[in-house]
């Protein structure tokens, strides 16, 4: 939008509450180990041959 009058209610939503600073990157936290650890179990694991140095 370029011009006009956007409220706020109607730009991301309603409000229904108000989080600490702690509890929202509490929460994007958690929210990263769930996907790296999901990503992690997806991984296809590859044989490792041994390494011979003479």
């Amino acid at each position: 939008m370029e011009d006009g009058i956007v409220y706020l209610g109607q730009s991301i939503g309603l409000i229904e509450s108000i989080e600490t600073v702690s509890d929202i990157v509490n929460s994007i936290v958690e929210g990263a180990e769930k996907c790296l650890t999901n990503a992690f179990s997806t991984i296809k694991k590859a044989p490792v041959e041994p390494l011979i140095i003479e």
